[in-house]
């Protein structure tokens, strides 16, 4: 007979066996609400237990109720197995198990509403045995945890990788549902639970999907460092993938078989990037890796804890939902209760089990940042319990939801488990590990701040870090996209291969798809359009390939400081509005009042910006690639005339200069007035100019005079006096500075005729129209009517002294001259109302407004 002490795990074991049968007896008589009753009575209603037909939605239940027992039975077999025969504890378990389970239903009588039925009874003694069953079949492999746990740190960590997909696949495939007819599973594949892409629904909100993508794919890593440890070499990157692959479609797969499960695309994809991941960690990990994850850790562990509580907040509800004011809090509050697993009993259980488990994997980050700091264990999770108090509180405030206690006590508990075990693997799987202020006196300098940097150099992770961030969520947004997802797919994808074949690339495709690639009026997103995923994926990858300069040097420097005010202005204006009351609705990125319609403003500069960084260094070290960027905008502004050419034939004519019609081009954001079409193309016109001026060869003298009359009629009949006034001025810079530069050559000043000459025969015709002429008669009036609808937007401005020193916030008129003007008509009013599972649009009176959106509509569908 072995000696106790030496049984693997018995003594954790013996402890955690009463423990957690005491945990399944509390939590089996929630809400104690105990009813007092005669013992024969009680024995009568107990043998009447019935026997019940479960439909799918009792099947998760049932299974959860024997997947409660399973630690019932394995705890039990491993805290009575002293040695010899297994048989003999493992049957012993078993009974107290049955014991148990037949002692808590019949105590359940005794707590109303909680209900009997044999069906519990048969899920809880299977439960049971597939527990003792676990024990006998996994004695040797804790055996090799005991052997690998003093002293070989390798096989620890192999252990615990096979471990960790068992246990991933298990969770998986969670509460075990299954369809076991065909209609089931033919109400399945007519359900929305299924999609090649995302499966979204009034429950599964964009931010949602991304934050559980996000998920998913962080949880699979160590499977891709399960699949590698213990060979001698890394796996190939297209193993990895195809690894992930098959994983993810298996699992997608038979979650279709599932009834609460939902099968998508996109999960594939997280899969597969999760196991490429870690296969590469795996790969290139050394012998004090994870001491310099764990310093750096250590340093930047407030930006880290900073950064991660967004994701935590959001995934606990903040922001998702309306926050309703203190008279909801101290509602809440009074009908708030206090007793643990209190809220669980009124779930089912498999929703009750997914939740425990929900909030372990939300808080366990903040245990890896605690070790990382080298927190005790109890400290960490004291600390931890008192950001989930306040998480909670939160939930005060939400206008659908509720705190609930058992988060606090369940966050900190779990946090304490996690850093605790941390702490023993490390003293065991690496004999001689100092304590924690050991550690901190004996660092080494190779572990000080470059420590972490140089193992990311030496995997080169450094290059791929940035374009495999931004692209991931990119590629995932692309494939999803409302309107042509293959299309856009297919133009993100490409441009971002060129950027990384050719850096200098990107000078061509930006300003090339800066007026054409908006798909707005077909797909609704302006917020964040297309051009936007397209702007993130070709930065990113040439950001990575170039290395950028942020700021200007020499005879920029005037300019440099003249833009970087700028650039704070409009950020602290930008936050100004954010920084107001709002909450997450169909709303929030569909409509001007929104609080982020000064970021959609914005962002337009910022990208502005990360183009002139990566601009820079690529034309400093090669000067004739600026010429690439005018490419660029010369073919940008070609397709812009065609569109242009294209909308004049269809509606009006190319030659009726008299009808009193304004074209728009292919800019979305023309449907509310403004001077986009007539900006762009005065703007792109001087590079037309530029590049007749700068032509040494006919085909692009004469092909960039042809554009040039063209793109001149395009702002003419766009009938703005603003364009007419810019395309004169830029006229007016292009040839001083021809003039200038071709003196001093010594060429002939003939460009310089034909570009002032084309202007010039194109105007005459277009102003001599009806038309013009009735716009340039009104010139006076118009002038009044700005300078009196200016002086209403200065008045909108509230007298506080924060509004006077940084604002009303960027991108706030729509909504302060909704709610405060009181000489001018107000915009009408509209919103997206989400319906009963049918959003519809909801209108209001006021003065026009302008809403596209052009729909396929399904045949035989509402």
């Amino acid at each position: 007979m072995a000696p106790a002490a030496r049984i693997p795990g018995l003594k954790a074991a013996r402890w955690a066996w009463p423990a957690y049968a005491a945990f399944v007896v509390y939590g089996s008589l929630v809400p104690l609400d105990f009813h007092a009753l005669p013992l024969d009575q009680a024995w009568q209603l107990f043998k009447q237990a019935p026997f019940l037909t479960l439909g799918v939605e009792s099947r998760a239940d049932w299974v959860a109720n024997g997947v409660l027992y399973v630690p019932m039975g394995l705890l039990g077999a491993r805290a009575l197995g002293t040695g010899g025969s297994r048989a003999g504890p493992a049957l012993l378990a078993l009974a107290i198990a049955g014991v148990l389970a037949f002692a808590v239903e019949f105590a359940q009588l005794y707590f109303p509403p909680r209900t009997v039925s044999q069906n519990d009874l048969l899920a809880e003694w299977l439960g049971s045995l597939v527990g003792v069953l676990a024990a006998l079949a996994l004695g040797p492999w804790l055996d090799r945890w005991r052997l690998a746990w003093g002293q070989q740190a390798p096989a620890l960590a192999r252990l615990a990788l096979t471990a960790y997909v068992v246990a991933y696949v298990l969770y998986a495939f969670f509460p075990f549902d299954l369809l076991i007819s065909r209609p089931e599973i033919g109400g399945k594949l007519a359900s929305g639970t299924l999609s090649w892409t995302f499966a979204l629904s009034s429950e599964r909100s964009w931010p949602r999907v991304l934050l559980q993508w996000m998920v998913e794919l962080l949880l699979t890593v160590p499977v891709g460092m399960a699949l590698t440890a213990g060979r001698a070499h890394r796996l190939a990157l297209g193993v990895a993938l195809a690894a992930g692959a098959l994983l993810g479609s298996a699992i997608e797969i038979g979650q279709i078989f599932i009834a609460s499960g939902i099968s998508q695309g996109g999960s594939v994809i997280s899969r597969m990037a999760g196991v490429a991941i870690g296969v590469w960690v795996w790969g290139v990990w050394r012998p004090g890796s994870l001491q310099a994850v764990q310093s750096w850790l250590s340093r930047h562990l407030r930006a880290l804890l900073l950064v991660y509580l967004v994701p935590l907040g959001f995934a606990s509800g903040w922001g998702r939902q309306d926050w309703a004011g203190w008279e909801r809090a101290l509602q809440s509050w009074d009908e708030l209760r206090l007793m643990p697993f209190y809220y669980h009993y009124y779930t089912a259980e498999a929703v009750a089990l997914t939740s425990l488990g929900s909030v372990v994997v939300m808080y366990a980050p903040l245990a890896i940042l605690g070790w990382a700091r080298r927190v005790s264990a109890g400290g960490a999770g004291l600390l931890v319990a008192g950001i989930a108090v306040v998480i909670e509180a939160g939930k005060l405030f939400m206008s659908t939801t509720h705190p609930d206690p058992t988060n606090v006590g369940l966050a900190g508990l779990s946090v304490w488990l996690l850093v605790k075990g941390l702490e023993v693997a490390g003293r065991h799987g690496r004999p001689g590990l100092p304590g924690r202020r050991e550690a901190r006196a004996a660092e080494p300098p190779s572990l000080d701040r470059r420590a972490l940097p140089v193992l990311l150099d030496r995997a080169g992770i450094r290059r791929w870090l940035l374009p495999l961030t931004v692209l991931l969520p990119v590629m995932v947004a692309a494939a999803t996209w409302p309107a042509a997802p293959v299309v856009v797919l297919a133009v993100v994808a490409l441009a971002a291969a060129a950027s990384w074949w050719l850096p200098a690339s990107v000078l061509v495709i930006l300003p090339l798809a800066l007026p054409v690639f908006d798909l707005a009026p077909w797909s609704g997103r302006f917020f964040f359009d297309e051009f936007d995923l397209l702007c993130a994926a070709c930065l990113a990858v040439g950001w990575a390939r170039v290395r950028p300069r942020w700021f200007g040097s020499g005879d920029q420097g005037l300019s440099t400081i003249a833009f970087m005010v700028f650039g704070i202005s409009l950020s602290i204006s930008a936050a100004v509005t954010v920084a107001g009351a709002w909450a997450y609705d169909l709303n929030t990125f569909s409509h001007y009042h929104s609080a982020f319609n000064g970021l959609r403003i914005a962002k337009g500069a910022l990208w502005a910006w990360l183009f002139v960084c990566l601009y820079r260094p690529l034309v400093r070290s090669q000067p004739e690639l600026a010429r690439w960027f005018h490419a660029g905008m010369v073919a940008g502004l070609a397709l812009t005339v065609l569109v242009v050419l294209l909308e004049r034939s269809a509606f009006v004519g190319l030659l009726d200069f008299s009808t009193d019609y304004r074209v728009t081009g292919p800019f979305s954001t023309m449907n509310k007035g403004g001077a986009y079409i007539e900006c762009y193309l005065a703007v792109a016109s001087a590079f037309v100019m530029a590049e007749i001026v700068l032509a040494r060869r006919p085909a692009g003298f004469w092909g960039g005079s042809i554009l040039l009359a063209l793109a001149t009629y395009a702002v003419f009949v766009t009938y703005s006096r603003n364009g007419t006034v810019a395309l004169v001025c830029a006229l007016g810079v292009v040839l001083a500075g021809g003039w200038r530069l071709r003196r001093r050559q010594g060429r002939a000043l003939l460009p310089l005729i034909v570009v002032f000459g084309l202007v010039t025969v194109v105007a005459v015709p277009v102003l001599g129209g009806s038309f013009a002429r009735e716009r340039l008669g009104t010139i006076g009036r118009d002038l009044q009517t700005r300078w009196t609808h200016w002086s209403v937007a200065l008045d909108l401005r509230d007298d506080r002294v924060s509004t006077a020193l940084l604002g009303a916030g960027l991108g706030r008129f729509p909504d302060l001259h909704y709610w405060h003007s009181r000489t001018e008509v107000r915009a009408a009013g509209f919103r997206l109302e989400p319906g009963s599972g049918n959003p519809f649009l909801r209108l209001g009176p006021g003065a026009t407004v302008y809403i596209e959106q052009i729909v396929d509509p399904p045949a035989g569908r509402n």
